[in-house]
């Protein structure tokens, strides 16, 4: 059963703050003083899952809610003026893509596995699960002259981009089949659907969708 959130957790990237609550099936996992803790919904056992991180920005729990995977601050951008200064969405709770590192851990703790090392000249979004829980999709923007965005996909027990894949060009988060063979994504010519390695491309629809750019997974269209 989705428990509900706990209302009163705000986000405040400040020395005791506190984020708003993810749900699991039995735990609530939370940010704490920018580390990663859980807890259970009556506010017993709160325990820090991973320990003397950078600081955390994002959470995300697995389908089958026995992981989790987080976003940290580059150390160096963390060090920054702008990463001290760092806040979130007031209306959302969540940060934007900044540069960062992603991790995955297991509810009970252990050592973090690092599916993508973070690096100050990379900006990267929080991750999402793919429906059987075995692969995480995130973005990035390589900074330079231009600015270049990229959609991967990684296993979720892999470290440091091994298994790692650039899926095709997409102007909204592109959705994953679940078996995770192929994709549901967006261009300037309209919706298409295509494997990983971007073959048998097929378009669904000619132009972009009304209400472009869309805020969530393509499922939703």
């Amino acid at each position: 059963m989705t428990l509900v959130l706990l209302s009163c957790l705000v986000l405040v990237l400040g020395a005791n703050a506190c984020s708003p609550g993810y749900s699991g099936t039995a735990k609530i996992a939370f940010v704490r003083a920018g580390q990663l803790w859980t807890i259970y919904p009556d506010g017993s056992g709160a325990y820090q899952i991973a320990d003397n991180t950078p600081p955390v920005v994002g959470v995300g729990w697995s389908p089958d809610h026995h992981l989790l995977v987080f976003r940290t601050l580059d150390s160096d951008y963390a060090a920054s003026a702008a990463g001290r200064q760092l806040k979130s969405d007031p209306l959302t709770g969540l940060v934007t893509d900044v540069p960062a590192g992603l991790n995955t851990v297991g509810v009970d703790g252990g050592t973090p596995i690092p599916i993508l090392f973070s690096s100050a000249a990379v900006r990267v979004s929080d991750a999402w699960w793919n429906p059987t829980g075995n692969r995480l999709l995130y973005r990035l923007t390589l900074r330079g002259g231009t600015s270049l965005l990229r959609w991967e996909l990684a296993q979720n027990d892999q470290p440091g981009g091994i298994a790692t894949r650039t899926l095709p060009v997409s102007l909204a988060i592109p959705s994953l089949s679940a078996g995770a063979g192929s994709i549901l994504g967006v261009d300037q010519r309209g919706l298409f659907t295509t494997t990983l390695s971007g073959t048998e491309q097929r378009w669904l629809t000619r132009g972009l969708p009304a209400g472009h750019p869309l805020p969530a997974t393509l499922e939703r269209v």
